[in-house]
């Protein structure tokens, strides 16, 4: 782990940033509004921008944000990049190297902004890169939970067992052992699901 550091996602959740430089020629206010409504557009959650060097010929400025769907890290990341190029085109400012102009000619009224395209966004089918790569762990998870859900029902069975043996109280003991029956099929079906997806995740 020395050499080759790990690093740990919360499940509940990761924030997500994107840094680049512009011009001072471009109003700061102007662009972190830019900045912030992408990755609102991104769906992360309570957006910010720093400004995080002041150089010689550029600003550069951060956008961060929350994810809370970690299984969509990648698929998010990649939207986050693509929304902020598009936010910044449509208002007309440039991103270009700080040396541009040292390197290359051009009259001033010139700006360098792709052409807007009208894309069709694909419908999203759930394949998504970042459902192939969180898929194993989402299946452990779920196995994890239905654990949970398998140990509790078994100590209601344990508490209500109590109650079916209280002959002084008939209408409460007929309700608890209708109780267990049910929990006992519930046992069951959990059990067998569990061992289903445990061989599942073994196979893959």
């Amino acid at each position: 782990m020395v050499s080759n550091p790990l690093r740990v996602m919360r499940t509940s959740g990761t924030v997500l940033f994107v840094e680049l430089s512009l011009g001072y020629d471009v109003s700061r206010h102007e662009i972190e509004k830019l900045l912030i409504s992408a990755a609102g557009d991104t769906g992360l959650e309570s957006p910010f921008v720093q400004i995080r060097e002041l150089g010689d010929f550029s600003v550069t400025y951060r956008i961060s944000g929350l994810l809370t769907e970690v299984n969509r890290l990648l698929d998010k990341r990649r939207e986050l990049r693509s929304r902020t190029m598009d936010a910044l085109h449509s208002a007309g400012i440039e991103i270009v190297s700080p040396t541009f102009m040292n390197t290359r000619n051009f009259d001033t009224n010139e700006k360098f902004i792709p052409e807007v395209e009208i894309i069709v966004e694909p419908v999203d089918t759930g394949a998504s890169t970042d459902a192939l790569v969180f898929d194993k762990a989402e299946e452990a998870e779920s196995v994890t939970k239905l654990r949970e859900m398998l140990e509790a029902a078994r100590e209601r069975i344990k508490v209500l067992r109590e109650s079916a043996g209280d002959t002084s109280n008939p209408d409460a003991a007929s309700a608890a052992t209708s109780e267990i029956e049910t929990l006992e099929r519930k046992v069951e079906r959990l059990t067998a699901l569990i061992d289903r997806k445990e061989a599942k995740i073994s196979e893959d």
